[in-house]
């Protein structure tokens, strides 16, 4: 995996507001619609703009083998919507975590 490459495809403008504009949706979806304390924490994090969008772009590929392979060994635009869809499934309920979501004690 070459590192720099990965890290050069994804400052690609297009590629973060991809990114962004699916998070979004998915924090759209999933905002006070889900039983899940945490998924709506952070939905809200999304819809409300406090969200760094490189931060999460990063983690999104850290994520996900498919994208990192894509970003190595293509472009940017070789990702596909369905796996950045895939790798924000994943990653939602630790970004919730990391940024501070804390579940009320009973």
């Amino acid at each position: 995996m070459a590192t720099d490459k990965i890290i050069k495809e994804a400052a690609d403008p297009a590629f973060c507001q991809r990114v962004a504009f699916l998070a979004i949706r998915m924090a759209n979806d999933t905002a006070g619609d889900s039983p899940d304390e945490a998924s709506s924490y952070y939905a809200n994090r999304v819809l409300s703009g406090s969200e760094k969008v490189g931060l999460l772009v990063m983690h999104v590929i850290a994520a996900s083998a498919a994208i990192s392979d894509a970003l190595d060994n293509g472009t940017a635009a070789d990702v596909s919507d369905e796996d950045i869809e895939a790798a924000l499934k994943d990653i939602w309920s630790a970004r919730a975590s990391a940024l501070g979501y804390m579940p009320e004690e009973e």
